[in-house]
C-alpha cells in the first residue's frame, strides 16, 4: 500500500492513539467495514425491546458519579418494566408502546416519561464510533477462549465529531464519549460494544453525572439476510441529584424486516380471508370530560404486568358520548398501562397508570386518552376485583390518588404486590382527542 493511500485511510477512518502492527490497521478496517455494510442492512427493521430498570438509593451523592459506575451491594428501592417497539427508519430509531397499532417518529425520551432511557444500540452508536471520521483507536491483544480468537480495541470520539447527546436542563447537550469493543477473529464482526460519557464533559445542570452502556451484538438471519443487530444491552446511569444508581437491562427479540407500514403486528398472522374482508370505519373523537365507566378485562398482576401492556376493558354503564350519541354498555375498549413501577422503600407501593385510548363502536372508530381522575379517590367503589398481597381489598385505604401537582391519572397501591381481576370497575376521564 502506497504511503499516500495509507495516509488517505488513516484520516478517513481513524486517527491511532498507539502505533500498531500493520495487519492490526487492516483488521481494523475490515471491522469497519463490516459495521458499515451491516448498518445499511439493519436500516428498516424492527424489534420488540423488553427493558428492566433498578433503582438504588445511595448514602452519599459522590458514589452515583464513579466512573465507571458500578452496581452498589444493596437492596433496591425500586424496579419497573417496559415493553416497547423499537425501529430503524431512515437511520433513526423510533419508538412505540409495544403493540401499538401504528408508528410514529417518536424517540424514546418522548414515550418514557420517568427514569433513564438511552437509544443508539442499532445504528447510533456504530455510526458515530465506525463511520465517522477522526475517532481515535487503539489496539488491545487478543484474548482465546474455547478456540475462538477475540480481537479488543479501545476508542475515544471527541466532541468535535460526536453525536453523543445528554439532557441538561431544557436542552440536549453533545459531549465526548469513550469504550472499547470486541470483534470475532474468524469473521470480524462486532460482538460487543462499551460505550461511556466522558463525566468531565458532562454538564454540572445534567440530572446525570455518569453512564456507561454495554451492547452485546448478534448476526441474525431476517428477511433472507444476515443482519448485525443488538441482543441485549446493559446500562449504568449515576444521578448525584438523587443520589441514585439505576441499572437498565434490556433485550430484544421478534425481529423482522419494517416496510413502513402504518401498522406492526407482532402477533399471529390473519386467519385466511381476513385480507377480503373491507369494512368502511369512520373516525370518530370523544369530548373531553366525558367520563367512561370501564370493567377491566384483562388481569393485571404486578409480579408479570409491564408498561406498554395492552389491556382491554368493556363499558360498565352506557355512555354519553355528545351529540345524542350513546354508547351502550358491554363496549369493548383498548387501552395500555404507560407506568408501572413497584418501591420497596419507604414503605412497599405499586404505582400504576391506566390510559384507554380507543373503542368502536357500529361503523365509527374512536380514539381518544382517558385517565383516572384526580378526584378518584372519592368517586370508586372498590370491588372484590381488587386484591393486594392476595387479599382482597376491602378498604380505601390501600389505594389512593395523586394530588393535583403529580402527573393524571396515576393510582398507587400501598402494596407490592397487586392483582386486578375482571371485577375490577373504574372511572376514566377523556383528557384530550386524538
Amino acid at each position: 500500500m502506497s504511503r499516500f493511500l495509507f495516509l488517505l485511510l488513516v484520516s478517513c477512518f481513524a486517527s491511532f492513539a498507539q502505533t500498531a502492527p500493520r495487519p492490526w490497521h487492516e483488521t481494523l478496517t475490515q471491522i469497519r467495514k463490516n459495521v458499515a455494510l451491516q448498518i445499511l442492512r439493519a436500516d428498516n427493521y424492527i424489534c420488540v425491546q423488553d427493558l428492566v430498570r433498578t433503582y438504588y438509593t445511595t448514602a452519599t451523592s459522590t458514589t452515583p458519579c464513579e466512573q465507571p459506575p458500578h452496581v452498589p451491594d444493596m437492596q433496591p428501592a425500586l424496579k419497573d418494566r417496559l415493553r416497547m417497539d423499537v425501529a430503524v427508519s431512515e437511520g433513526n430509531e423510533i419508538y412505540a408502546w409495544h403493540g401499538e397499532k401504528t408508528f410514529s417518529s417518536k424517540g424514546v425520551m418522548d414515550l418514557v416519561q420517568h427514569g433513564p432511557v438511552s437509544s443508539g444500540g442499532f445504528t447510533g452508536y456504530l455510526r458515530n464510533i465506525f463511520v465517522s471520521a477522526g475517532i481515535e483507536f487503539t489496539y488491545r491483544k487478543p484474548t482465546s477462549a474455547g478456540g475462538q480468537t477475540t480481537y479488543h480495541f479501545d476508542y475515544h470520539v471527541p466532541e468535535k465529531v460526536s453525536r453523543y447527546q445528554i439532557k441538561a436542563g431544557d436542552q440536549m447537550v453533545i459531549i465526548p464519549f469513550h469504550g472499547s469493543f470486541t470483534a470475532r477473529a474468524d469473521t470480524l464482526e462486532l460482538e460487543t460494544l462499551v460505550v461511556t460519557a466522558d463525566s468531565g464533559a458532562i454538564p454540572p445542570n445534567a440530572e446525570l453525572c455518569s453512564i456507561q452502556a454495554t451492547v452485546t451484538y448478534k448476526i441474525a438471519h431476517i428477511s433472507s439476510t444476515d443482519s448485525l443487530i443488538p441482543s441485549a444491552f446493559d446500562i449504568l446511569y449515576g444521578s448525584s441529584r438523587g443520589r441514585t444508581i439505576t441499572e437498565s437491562h434490556g433485550e430484544f427479540s421478534q425481529c423482522r424486516q419494517y416496510l413502513g407500514e402504518s401498522t406492526v403486528r407482532f402477533d399471529a398472522e390473519e386467519p385466511a380471508g381476513a385480507a377480503d374482508k373491507v369494512v368502511s370505519v369512520e373516525a370518530a373523537s370523544i369530548k373531553p370530560g366525558i367520563v367512561l365507566r370501564i370493567a377491566l378485562a384483562t388481569p393485571i398482576d404486578s409480579d408479570t404486568a409491564y408498561a406498554g401492556m395492552h389491556v382491554e376493558g368493556a363499558l360498565a354503564h352506557p355512555a354519553k358520548i355528545g351529540n345524542g350519541v350513546v354508547l351502550p354498555a358491554g363496549t369493548a375498549v383498548e387501552g395500555l398501562i404507560t407506568r408501572f413501577e413497584t418501591y420497596f422503600e419507604p414503605e412497599p407501593h405499586t404505582l400504576m397508570v391506566i390510559e384507554f385510548n380507543h373503542l368502536n363502536a357500529g361503523n365509527k372508530s374512536y380514539l381518544f386518552r382517558a385517565l383516572h381522575p384526580h378526584d378518584l379517590y372519592q368517586q370508586m367503589q372498590l370491588t372484590p376485583g381488587m386484591r393486594s398481597s392476595g387479599r382482597r381489598m376491602g378498604t380505601s385505604r390501600q389505594i389512593y390518588t395523586p394530588t393535583s401537582d403529580d402527573e393524571p391519572g396515576v393510582l398507587t397501591f400501598s402494596k407490592s404486590k397487586v392483582y386486578l381481576d375482571k371485577k375490577f370497575v373504574s372511572e376514566y376521564e377523556v383528557v384530550s382527542s386524538k
